[in-house]
């Protein structure tokens, strides 16, 4: 099933797809894209893929990856002191 209509992105999901099914040992139950990719805001240019796998099958250690973001990649936030 695609979930947009961008090649690239596409190709990487399937990779990701493929990476998580080995890597649980081919438990992977499902793998869910939500937030601005599925809603039509998604900028290609500065937004992140959030997704969420499930997999029939117990998890050892942290999973949980995380990539903070690059030194001036998000735009400075108005100050709320005023």
């Amino acid at each position: 099933m695609l979930v947009t209509q961008d090649i690239q992105i596409e190709a990487l999901l399937g990779r990701l797809t493929d990476e998580i099914r080995r890597s649980s040992n081919d438990s992977l139950v499902g793998l869910y894209v939500y937030s601005s990719l599925v809603t039509a805001d998604f900028d290609k240019g500065r937004s992140d893929i959030d997704l969420l796998a499930v997999v029939h099958s117990e998890v050892e250690g942290d999973t949980t990856v995380r990539r903070p973001p690059q030194a001036g990649q998000w735009p400075r936030l108005p100050s709320l002191s005023s």
